[in-house]
């Protein structure tokens, strides 16, 4: 998963108190719960469920595979990413040849 923050956020997220004082849990829900805190960021922009937790792993972030999809995270194990790679996979279109041999099974 990633985020962006403009230089002012960054700077202010550097001399602010809220970040200081609030800085146990995961990442990004810390960072949205510091910008409502200090009323910043009210102009922002989801992804979702452009980039989303392995489905089954996590909840509310974790969807089905999506053609649309950016990044998927929580790829702990070799299924999940078998699984991944051949939802994903741009070749297998391609007529067999004795040149190339792509297997993900």
């Amino acid at each position: 998963m990633g985020f962006l923050l403009s230089w002012d956020l960054v700077e202010w997220i550097g001399v602010s108190d809220i970040p200081k004082n609030d800085t146990f849990g995961l990442e990004d829900k810390l960072v949205g719960k510091w910008l409502d805190a200090g009323w910043k960021a009210k102009n922002r922009f989801s992804n979702k469920p452009g980039m989303y937790d392995y489905p089954g792993t996590n909840g509310r972030c974790s969807y089905d595979l999506i053609p649309d999809t950016v990044a998927v995270h929580w790829l702990k194990r070799w299924d999940q990413w078998v699984h991944v790679l051949n939802f994903f996979n741009v070749t297998k279109e391609l007529k067999h040849s004795k040149l190339y041999s792509v297997v993900l099974n």
